[in-house]
């Protein structure tokens, strides 16, 4: 687990110098440049399913704004196109997510009253979250190598989970001077129970495809997570589009009221972290490391 912690902080500080030696211009201007060089998703379409591919290995796939506003593309696509039924997220390389890249976090101005707004905030990271949540057709998820963050949480909206052997997961967000995010919460307690979901949130302990197929937070556990979730997508085709989507709808009723009310208090603490000493320090120590 150590080595994984490594990746950790390597991948959530990829970038980070810049921001921290006062050139916070100089990384968001080379983020356009990644934009324009190279696609930060590789999308493609595959019977009835939207194939959406994390494609930013160089960082482990760090999600940034540009990622965020691109996923939120895919899924209005995916949303629009009567011919498909179900989107799966997965990664063209060898790590799903290493997290938030927090040099955006570090260079992106969050304001409590804009994130508030949910789904029409300025910030693509606030409209990703209540976009991917909301998103009304089977969300399938195929993980290995590092799920960190961001990337093991939203695991927690996604439908069916299959993982690979190689999969890593940790929510270190407290071990980075900040707080549970995406409902985590109110989700992983009622998943997990009170006393792990603790271990697992607030000690950011990391735990591997097995423990997660144990515990329910993953579907099925394979050598290829993506040939077993492109599999299941097959089955989905062959059913009714409106039997689907309504029975989608039920599922995620019942909890719909409290992850809202999650969110927005996390949301709240969250942006107040972001700018506390707390968290800058975390990011100048883990620099100061690595």
């Amino acid at each position: 687990m150590n080595k994984v912690l490594a990746y950790l902080i390597e991948g959530l500080l990829n970038g980070l110098e810049p921001v921290l030696k006062g050139k916070g211009t100089e990384m968001k201007d080379s983020a356009v440049i990644e934009t324009k060089s190279k696609p930060l998703l590789i999308t493609r379409q595959q019977g009835a399913c939207l194939v959406v591919s994390l494609n930013r290995p160089d960082k482990k796939n760090a999600l940034n704004q540009a990622m965020y506003e691109q996923l939120i593309q895919a899924m209005d696509r995916a949303e629009a196109e009567v011919s498909i039924c179900c989107m799966l997220l997965t990664t063209s390389s060898e790590h799903f997510c290493s997290g938030n890249d927090l040099s955006d976090f570090l260079a992106v101005e969050f304001k409590t009253a804009d994130v508030l707004l949910g789904p029409k905030s300025s910030n693509a990271l606030i409209r990703f979250l209540y976009r991917y949540r909301d998103f009304p057709k089977t969300k399938l998820v195929a993980v290995q190598g590092l799920v960190i963050g961001i990337g093991a949480t939203l695991l927690l909206h996604s439908d069916l989970i299959f993982a690979d052997y190689s999969a890593t997961f940790s929510m270190p967000f407290v071990k980075l001077g900040l707080c549970p995010e995406y409902a985590s919460s109110y989700l992983l307690p009622k998943l997990v129970g009170q006393q792990r979901a603790y271990a697992l949130l607030i000690l950011g302990q990391c735990f591997s495809a097995e423990q997660a197929l144990r515990w329910g937070l993953v579907n099925d556990l394979s050598g290829s997570a993506q040939t077993a979730a492109l599999n299941a997508a097959k089955q989905i085709e062959n059913l009714s589009f409106t039997a689907l989507y309504g029975s989608n709808k039920l599922l995620r009723a019942a909890n719909a009221s409290a992850i809202d009310q999650a969110m927005g208090l996390e949301i709240n603490q969250f942006v107040e972290l972001l700018a506390s000493k707390g968290f800058k320090d975390k990011a100048a120590e883990f620099l100061a490391k690595h």
